[in-house]
Formats: structure tokens, sequence, C-alpha cells
């Protein structure tokens, strides 16, 4: 390490070993002992300290100052720390400072918030391209919470279908997937349970069924996520055959698909909580995701202005009379007993 004494009305570079960093400390110490110890000799005197080489040259002058130390003081002069500055485009400050935002660092120089950097004056556009902040930083564009465009104005217009599965635990009868399909028009959602992924077209056809001989009505649209069941070679033959048009939304975007997406959270909520409060065993979750769309038909819904999917569906309420709570215990009728034994029993 080389540092700068005053030596009289000039200067004398002095060169230091074995030097320790501490970067705590803002200001260099040099050692009394250790300048003795490599053959120099430092008196104190008239209010200076002497610094002398071992031929006995004087090598520096350090006056005393008021507080009664012999400190070094290096006055920087602005056209130093200029001729010291170092000069880069706009894209290797932006890799210096961390990759923060070409404009910020851009702002750090040229508001003058740093020294010893400064931008080649012809590449002054902090609009650049970084090729590593792309393959880390990459976002998609936020996806709109409201619906953009006009709803179906007949039943079948638009449908929203989405397969969900496996369920982490199978229905007596084998099943652990549901695909549900839900009118734009009505907010009418009619739902299947399935055993595999590959009943997904039979059982659109069977929706598709249920649509003209119920409704009277043939689906116009039916907008799926991109998965693979929905691409089929005879999946998509036979949607073009029925003159229906598919919307698939952008490949690793299920949002796109909101209204089954929202519907998929409502159902598996709704479906714990029955569970949880009836205390029925789990593997009863098929009927309870049944019972809870049913409820979501009788239930009014904002998308409809308040009315439900059923007055949407037959023009008329819905009569709740008579529902019970799903899980209660009920009499159960028991046609073989004997005319002396009790003909009914309680269960659930």
């Amino acid at each position: 390490m080389i540092i700068k004494v005053p030596n009289g009305a000039d200067t004398s570079s002095v060169h230091l070993t074995e030097v320790l960093h501490s970067p705590e400390i803002g200001y260099t110490l040099v050692s009394i002992g250790c300048i003795n110890d490599a053959g120099c000799t430092a008196t104190f005197g008239q209010g200076l300290c002497t610094i002398m080489n071992t031929d006995g040259s004087v090598m520096g002058q350090i006056p005393k100052n008021e507080q009664g130390l012999y400190k070094v003081v290096h006055n920087l002069t602005t056209g130093n720390a200029n001729a010291a500055s170092e000069k880069l485009t706009v894209l290797e400050l932006h890799h210096w400072m961390g990759h923060i935002t070409p404009s910020a660092a851009c702002q750090l120089v040229t508001n003058g918030l740093m020294a010893g950097l400064s931008l080649i004056d012809s590449d002054n556009n902090p609009t650049v391209f970084c090729k590593a902040c792309v393959a880390v930083k990459m976002k998609h564009h936020p996806i709109a919470k409201e619906r953009k465009g006009e709803p179906a104005n007949t039943y079948g217009g638009e449908v929203h279908s989405d397969l969900w599965g496996p369920a982490p635990l199978q229905l007596l009868g084998g099943c652990r997937y549901y695909i549900s399909y839900i009118d734009d028009k009505t907010c009418e959602t009619v739902l299947y349970l399935l055993h595999e992924k590959s009943e997904t077209f039979e059982t659109y056809k069977k929706y598709e069924a249920w649509v003209k001989n119920h409704c009277s009505a043939t689906i116009k649209t039916l907008h799926t996520n991109h998965g693979g069941k929905n691409l089929s070679d005879e999946f998509t033959a036979h949607l073009e055959g029925q003159g229906t048009t598919q919307i698939l939304t952008v490949h690793n975007t299920p949002q796109h698909n909101g209204v089954a997406e929202w519907l998929n959270g409502v159902l598996a909520d709704k479906v714990q909580v029955m569970l949880h409060d009836s205390q029925l065993p789990h593997y009863l979750w098929g009927e309870a995701i049944n019972h809870t769309v049913w409820l979501k038909n009788h239930t009014s819904t904002k998308a409809l202005d308040g009315r439900t999917p059923y007055e949407a569906m037959h023009g008329t309420p819905p009569n709740l009379a008579g529902l019970l709570i799903w899980g209660a215990n009920v009499w159960v009728h028991n046609p073989d007993m004997s005319k002396l034994e009790d003909q009914a029993c309680l269960g659930c």
C-alpha cells in the first residue's frame, strides 16, 4: 500500500507492507512500532512527527493538529475526481449496479448521485436490452379479474368447461375426476363424475345431447383450457361437424378460463365444509359435490342481477321447501321387515 505524506513543501510516497484491511475504520493508521521494525526512525518535536529512512534522509514531516494528533488530510479536487472517473455505456453501468433499471442507473450519474463513473456521451439512451434480465425477470401480463365482452344471449351460446382431478381419494364407484359445464347465459352448471381423463370426449357428447333434448339448443362456443384432452383429433373433428367454435386459453394460463376455474374453487371450498360439518367419510366427496352444484343452480348470483340460474332457465324462482342439510340423519324405510318389526331405521 502506498500513501502520500507531507515532506516540507512537497510530498513523499511511502510504501507500507503487511497492511491489514478493516472496512469499519474510515482512515489509515500507521504504527510507529512497525516503522521502527522496518529500520526507520520517528521523532517528535517542535509540533512535527519526522520520519527518516534507513539512510537518514527525511521521508516525511507530519504536523500536529489542534487535537494533538499527527494526522494527514488529503484534499480531493474536482479535477482529480473527473480524471479518475471511468467511462461506461448504459448497459455496462446496468450490469455494474446489479441489474437495476437502466433509467435508474443513468440518473445516478447524470444527477450527480455517485462519483468515479461517467457515461459515454454517445450512449445516453436508457433503453437497453439485457438478456439476463429477460431470462430471469420475465412476467406475464396481469389477467383481468372482470369479464371483457358481452355475455351470450342464448342458452348454449357459450359454454365454459374444465376437467378437475385426480382427487386424492377415490369414490365408491371408482371416480377420481369431474368435468363441469357452465352455460354463459343462465350460469347453470352441469357436472359429471369421471373415472379417467379419457372419458372427456364421450362425456361432452352426453352433455351436448342433454342440451339438445332438454333445452332445445345447440352449443355454439365451447371455452376450455389448452389441455391435451381438448385437442384430440376426434374431439376437434366432432366440434367442427357440429358447427361449434372452440376457444382455447393461452398455453399455461388456465386463469383465462376464469369462469370454470372460479367454479372449481367454489366447489372445493363447499365440499370441504360440508364433509367437515357432517363428519361423513371423505370418499363421499362425489355426493357432496353434486349437492353443491344443485345448490349453486338454486342460489342467486351477481352475474344474473340477483336471480338464480334456475329462474334464468325456467322463468320462475326455485321452491326450496323441504330442503335438508347435506349429511343430516333421516328415517329410511325397510320393505323387507316383517309386520312385527320396525319398518324404518335412523340412518343418514
